[in-house]
């Protein structure tokens, strides 16, 4: 078997997206915006390294299924033997895309949710809770139609402070629908200072005890249900060695063709100037112009990945909610080194 440099390419397909979230950066920097497809010829130039990856995940800040071209990629990236992933709002979903889905053989398509019932759709604006749930619907049709096993449909979702009274609804409202997989997650990227009270993080292990203790609940009742359900959250005075991002072992690559560690370091923006004194944008190379195992192998790159092993945390790392990510069944002592916050 061909040894694998990266544990997962994600590519940008598009920055077009047909939502407004209103924590999302396509919405809050909407006037320094570049709307954009990923090109199909800047696509092909990622074919020689799609067998050094396991994974080709199409999805970056916009919305996956609004690209004419995404199918072509996940034949192209299926072709090359790796698994090809997504995640989608599930607005054009309907039955006609779902065959087109199940055809494709995608392994693996995440639908994004921030909310039990109505309150998703006023975090979630332009998309419904309803409407993921007729998507999944309607894939899973297919799918017993075409004794097909893929995709496999996940839920990734965001969990804001002001839902947390609400959590333990989420396996009622997910059982029985052909979900393997629930992702809980908090709002690690920060646009601007006024959602700085949206995310839900800890200053201490203490202070988060009460919290696993109800998502290990609902962990127990989506067992119950066949629901794996995993859930990750900052705890400010834990510092992992890396990052979620897992920055050693995948990248990034923008819907303009640019390589960068992670969807956090490559906004497609106008301009970088934006309320936002964490975010600087981390480019190593174009994929138009370079190979990307000459970029991936570049003393800047090498240098940016030998960072974190010695501790030096470049910016816009240092500062980043991702290096404090900790899976709920985290145990602290073995893993993880424990650093003061500045």
């Amino acid at each position: 078997m061909e040894n694998k440099i990266w544990d997962w390419i994600q590519v940008e397909v598009t920055s077009f997206c047909n939502a407004s979230c209103n924590y999302c950066p396509h919405t809050v920097y909407k006037e320094n915006w570049i709307n954009r497809h990923f090109e199909m010829e800047t696509f092909k130039k990622l074919i020689p390294h799609l067998n050094k990856t396991k994974l080709v995940y199409l999805q970056g800040w916009g919305e996956p299924f609004l690209n004419p071209k995404l199918f072509d990629m996940i034949e192209i990236a299926k072709k090359s033997g790796c698994r090809v992933g997504t995640t989608s709002n599930a607005n054009l979903i309907d039955k006609g895309l779902s065959e087109k889905i199940v055809d494709s053989e995608l392994d693996n398509i995440s639908f994004s949710l921030a909310g039990v019932d109505k309150n998703n759709d006023l975090y979630r604006k332009g998309t419904s809770i309803e409407r993921v749930l007729s998507a999944i619907n309607e894939i899973n049709k297919v799918k017993k139609k075409l004794k097909s096993n893929l995709p496999v449909i996940n839920i990734a979702y965001l969990l804001f402070p002001s839902e947390l009274e609400n959590i333990y609804k989420l396996t009622d409202l997910l059982k029985g629908r052909g979900i393997n997989q629930v992702v809980i997650s908090t709002l690690d990227f920060i646009p601007t200072s006024k959602f700085k009270n949206e995310s839900l993080k800890f200053n201490n292990l203490n202070e988060s005890h009460e919290f696993q203790k109800k998502i290990k609940n609902l962990i127990e009742r989506g067992r119950d249900y066949g629901l794996e359900i995993y859930c990750n959250i900052p705890i400010l005075t834990e510092t992992l060695r890396t990052c979620s991002e897992n920055p050693e072992k995948s990248l990034f690559i923008g819907s303009d063709g640019s390589a960068s560690p992670c969807v956090f370091t490559n906004l497609p923006l106008i301009s970088d100037s934006i309320d936002n004194k964490n975010y600087k944008k981390l480019i190593f190379g174009k994929i138009e112009t370079d190979d990307l195992t000459e970029i991936w192998n570049s003393k800047k790159y090498k240098d940016f990945r030998s960072s974190f092993k010695e501790g030096l945390y470049n910016m816009p790392c240092k500062c980043c909610l991702k290096r404090h990510i900790f899976s709920i069944e985290t145990t602290f002592d073995l893993n993880f080194v424990s650093l003061p916050i500045s």
